[in-house]
C-alpha cells in the first residue's frame, strides 16, 4: 500500500497559494478559457484577493466559487488537513478531534466534516461480475425513557423487524461497494436500488431472505447461500465481502464517533464506503477525497 505521511502533505501545501493553485488547476486541469475569445490566457495568483488575474487585471477568477470552501472564513490549509486526516483514518476522525487539531470552535468544525462528506455523493458506473448483496440495520438501542413500554422486545431485537435503520449494501468482488439507507427492505424499496446499480446478466450471490428470491426475473443469475442452517460458503457463493463491509462501518461508527442519527447516516454510509474503494492507495485515497471535494 502507498502512504502520504503528514510531511508528504506539509510539503506540498504549507500555505494559502498552494490549496488555491491544486483547486484551480483541479476545475481548470486545460487552462482558463476566456468565455469572451474562447482562448486560453494566463492568469497569476493575487495574494491580496486570493484570487487568479491577468495581466491587465480586468478578469479575476476565484476558485473556490460553487464549492465548499467559498466564503469560508478558515484558511484552506486547514481545510485539506481536514481531508488528509479522514483520507488517511482508518476508522473515521471526530468533529471534536478536528477542533482539537486545528483550533476551531466545535461548530465550525462539525461543519467542515459535514461538508466534506457531502463530496463522496458521486455517481458510480454500474457494478457487474460477482456481486454480493445484503442489508444491516444500523443504530443503538433507543434510550429507556423513549421506549414503547407497549413492545419492549422490539427495542433490542436484532436484524430484520428491530426499530434500527435498514441499510442495503452490495460489493463487487475484490472492487466497490455501495450502500444505501432505507425506510425498509421491502421488494419495492430494495429492487430498484438494485435495478440502478447493477447490470442485468450480473452474477448476484445474497443470503436466503426470501426477498432476494425472484431476482433471477430481473435478468440476474442468482444463487443464495442458507446462513439460517449454518451454511455461510458453497464453493465460490458467499456473502463473506459485503458482511465484511457492514462489519468495518458498524465498528467505525462505533469507534469513532459513538453514534449517528438517521438524518446523516447516510453521509456516514458513504464515507466509509468511500474508504473502502479506495483502501488499497492512501496516497490515491487523499488525492480522490480532494478531488471530490474540488468538483
Amino acid at each position: 500500500m502507498k502512504t502520504y505521511t503528514f510531511f508528504d502533505f506539509q510539503k506540498e501545501f504549507s500555505n494559502e497559494k498552494d490549496c488555491l493553485e491544486y483547486i484551480f488547476n483541479k476545475r481548470f486541469p486545460n487552462g482558463y478559457v476566456d468565455q469572451k475569445t474562447g482562448e486560453i490566457i494566463d492568469l497569476y495568483y493575487t495574494e491580496s484577493r486570493k484570487c487568479f488575474t491577468n495581466a491587465k487585471g480586468d478578469i479575476q477568477v476565484y476558485p473556490t466559487a460553487n464549492t465548499i470552501f467559498h466564503k469560508s472564513s478558515t484558511e484552506l490549509v486547514k481545510w485539506f488537513y481536514v481531508i488528509y486526516m479522514i483520507s488517511q483514518s482508518k476508522t473515521g476522525v471526530s468533529a471534536k478531534h478536528v477542533q482539537r487539531e486545528i483550533g476551531v470552535t466545535y461548530k465550525t468544525a462539525w461543519r467542515m466534516c459535514h461538508l466534506i462528506r457531502k463530496c463522496l455523493e458521486g455517481d458510480f458506473e454500474m457494478f457487474e461480475g460477482v456481486v454480493e448483496i445484503d442489508e444491516t440495520y444500523v443504530g443503538g438501542k433507543p434510550r429507556k425513557a423513549k421506549r414503547n413500554p407497549t413492545t419492549p422486545k422490539k427495542s433490542s431485537t436484532r436484524g430484520r423487524g428491530t426499530e434500527k435503520t435498514p441499510v442495503v449494501g452490495m460489493v463487487e468482488r475484490d472492487g466497490r461497494v455501495r450502500a444505501f439507507i432505507t425506510e425498509n427492505v421491502q421488494r419495492n424499496v430494495v429492487f430498484p436500488i438494485i435495478s440502478n446499480n447493477v447490470k442485468k446478466g450480473t452474477t448476484v450471490y445474497t443470503d436466503e431472505y426470501k426477498l432476494y428470491h425472484t431476482l433471477g426475473t430481473l435478468g440476474y443469475n442468482h444463487d443464495t447461500v442458507q446462513h439460517q442452517k449454518e451454511e455461510f460458503v458453497k464453493g465460490g457463493v458467499h456473502t463473506n465481502t459485503i458482511e465484511g463491509f457492514w462489519s468495518y462501518l458498524k465498528n467505525g461508527i462505533r469507534g469513532a464517533y459513538k453514534h449517528t442519527s438517521k438524518k446523516y447516516l447516510q453521509l456516514y454510509v458513504n464515507e466509509y464506503a468511500f474508504r473502502w474503494n479506495n483502501r488499497k492507495d492512501q496516497s490515491m485515497m487523499f488525492r480522490n477525497l480532494l478531488g471530490a471535494v474540488c468538483r
